[in-house]
């Protein structure tokens, strides 16, 4: 009775939900055992496997990403991700000190621990396939509670076989997203497959136009064990590895600081920076034989990022279009060894020019606080224009600052 009691007083707190009955009564007892279950476990160990495949006009791709996620409470955690596309990244939480360790530039940073795993799982941001809303909030000191934060209806489709596992199929809705979830039956209510559902990110112009994209993560092989060491929450890093503030290179200590002016900002209007770098594959590339030629757009970038990995396409389509008009489009690599820039190259199907900045030089002299930034500069050596990240509009936005240097201005 007094559970009962418990369960109304929390949905209570909820009115649009209690009052509407948004949540089917086949959805709550599935979603109570779920949340009771994880929540009396003090330790689970998964593997996850997410199939992504991303399509538009001139772009399609298909990647899978491979996970390992271990959790012990009340403060660890430990995660390793590994993409086809993005490269790896290993993370562990020991309780006082986040680690995370970045294999392809070798690099990795040291930050407190937050004070709580729903702490550290939001922390961690939506690029890792551990903090899909599901799982994150099987983290959650009330794991129920936080399943149903700011769903407006969770609904029940029924009983559906996932390979072998008879589950509970559910479909939340919510706000700013949308998303399917897959439960076994029985007395374990495991977590067996989340299906995220793009439509509304789509509609709201959070995916640039055009872009299709579609997504299944599968959970296997979990494990409850009773006594996990705290060594498997500690990375144990090669010896060569580089300790840095940031792995994005440029950010330090103002990464965090949402007031600190753009950097990029003091090359508007300067001259460019001069370098000469090699380029991958032979050859050399000199900024000051550019001068009097053409345009000329940078593109600082790395195999890792996923913002990077949507951008390159739009380079290489601006590359291809503006050729006659003596546009050069050159992206530039920091740090990353060249095998690792070639298979990535290669397996993505990109034959941009790609020129190597090995110690980050080049990079340091454009202030590159985020990736990728690319910068135009006209064929005087003069910065014209600096984008930060990817966005929809990216295309649309180069296309409109080399066509203001390259066509002949308009009559009065």
């Amino acid at each position: 009775m007094r559970l009962r009691l418990l369960a109304g007083l929390l949905l209570a707190a909820l009115p649009a939900l209690a009052q509407t009955n948004l949540i089917d009564p086949e959805a709550e007892p599935v979603l109570q055992a779920l949340a009771k279950f994880y929540h009396a476990v003090p330790a689970f160990k998964v593997d996850m496997e997410a199939d992504t495949h991303i399509e538009s006009d001139d772009m399609k791709q298909e990647f899978t990403t491979h996970a390992t996620l271990a959790v012990k409470r009340p403060d660890k955690l430990a995660m390793s991700v590994r993409n086809s596309m993005i490269g790896s990244m290993l993370v562990a939480c020991d309780g006082a000190t986040v680690t995370t360790y970045l294999p392809g530039p070798n690099k990795y940073t040291v930050k407190p621990a937050p004070d709580s795993l729903e702490r550290l799982s939001r922390d961690m941001g939506a690029s890792s396939p551990a903090c899909l809303p599901i799982i994150s909030a099987l983290l959650e000191r009330d794991p129920y509670q936080a399943l149903i934060h700011q769903v407006t209806r969770i609904r029940y489709a029924g009983q559906e076989k996932r390979g072998d596992r008879l589950c509970h199929h559910l479909v939340f809705t919510h706000a700013e997203f949308d998303c399917e979830a897959w439960i076994r039956t029985g007395p374990q209510p495991l977590l067996e497959a989340i299906k995220p559902c793009l439509a509304k990110l789509s509609a709201a112009g959070k995916l640039p136009p055009g872009l299709k994209a579609d997504a299944v993560l599968t959970l296997t092989g979990w494990e409850f064990p009773t006594n996990m060491p705290d060594s498997a929450f500690t990375l144990d890093l090669p010896a060569a590895a580089q300790q840095t503030e940031s792995l994005i290179p440029g950010m330090g200590e103002m990464e965090n600081d949402e007031n600190e002016p753009d950097p990029s900002d003091a090359l508007r209007l300067k001259p460019a920076p001069l370098f000469k770098l090699p380029l991958l594959g032979g050859g050399l590339f000199d900024l000051a034989a550019q001068k009097d030629k053409g345009a000329t757009v940078l593109c600082f970038w790395t195999t890792w990022a996923g913002p990077c990995r949507l951008a390159l396409p739009v380079l290489e389509k601006i590359a291809g279009s503006y050729k006659d008009r003596q546009v050069t489009v050159l992206s530039i690599n920091p740090q990353e060894p060249e095998a690792a820039i070639r298979e990535f190259m290669t397996t993505v199907g990109l034959t941009l020019g790609v020129a190597l900045d090995p110690a980050s030089d080049v990079a340091e002299q454009y202030q590159v606080a985020g990736i990728p930034q690319i910068v135009i500069i006209d064929k005087t050596g003069l910065v014209r224009d600096v984008y930060m990240g990817y966005g929809k509009d990216l295309e649309k936005d180069l296309r409109k600052s080399l066509d203001s240097l390259t066509l002949p201005a308009n009559p009065l």
